[in-house]
């Protein structure tokens, strides 16, 4: 009896530690992305990998956003591999897919940039106006999970065209914020529906738009960030 009572408690104490080590690496991971120290948030990533278990789909996110920043100057077969892999785990989570946004066209659904114009007679606009369209992105953004734990806030500025017939083409970040947040105002205007199409003359033509997307969280997650930065 005495042996089986001192290996449960030597077990379970091996496994508060290997928790405990979860948390540092997990914690210090997402601490060297927001320095954009991105080498080392990936070692941390890789630590975290190491211990076993399940690994937090916000790490998998946070390693991805890393890889990324790293491809701009490094782009190495190893690294791009890893990005790759990172993309599958992420795609496969069922939650939070929105923290990244494949941006890629597709060339049939790419319209040309020169047969928009920026100063119509008549704005398209959207159904219900202005107060519309923010009810559509309140109602269908998701704040990314790496922007919430790090108390990332800001606006995230996108570009579209709005094609004669009101859909929505070309949509691209011209300013963004990072940690997630760029990829999610994208989807969420990919994803609107059509609006009335801006009129020139009197005919529907091609407008180019940009329209801030505002990521701002609630004031008690900006309070324990602040709080959590102090200690």
């Amino acid at each position: 009896m005495r042996v089986s009572i001192f290996l449960f408690l030597t077990s379970f104490s091996f496994l508060a530690f290997t928790q405990s080590e979860k948390a540092y690496f997990s914690e210090k991971q997402i601490h060297h992305f927001t320095l954009n120290q991105f080498d080392q948030s990936l070692n941390f990533y890789d630590s975290l990998c190491l211990l076993g278990g399940d690994v937090p789909i916000v790490n998998h996110q946070t390693a991805f956003l890393a890889c990324e920043e790293l491809l701009k100057s490094d782009n190495t077969s190893e690294l791009m591999e890893k990005r790759n892999r990172l993309a599958k785990i992420i795609y496969g989570q069922e939650q939070n897919t929105a923290d990244t946004f494949n941006d890629e066209v597709d060339p049939k659904d790419f319209f040309p940039e020169n047969e928009a114009i920026d100063k119509p007679d008549v704005l398209p606009e959207f159904p219900g106006g202005i107060q519309g369209f923010y009810r559509y992105v309140g109602e269908n953004m998701r704040y990314p999970t790496l922007a919430r734990s790090t108390g990332v806030e800001g606006r995230v500025y996108i570009s579209f065209i709005v094609d004669k017939e009101g859909n929505v083409r070309n949509v691209k970040v011209v300013k963004g914020i990072g940690a997630g947040c760029d990829a999610e105002a994208q989807r969420v205007i990919v994803n609107a529906p059509a609006f009335t199409p801006g009129l020139k003359d009197g005919e529907p033509v091609a407008v180019r738009m940009v329209l801030p997307i505002i990521f701002k969280l609630a004031e008690n997650k900006r309070k324990k960030k602040m709080d959590k930065d102090r200690d």
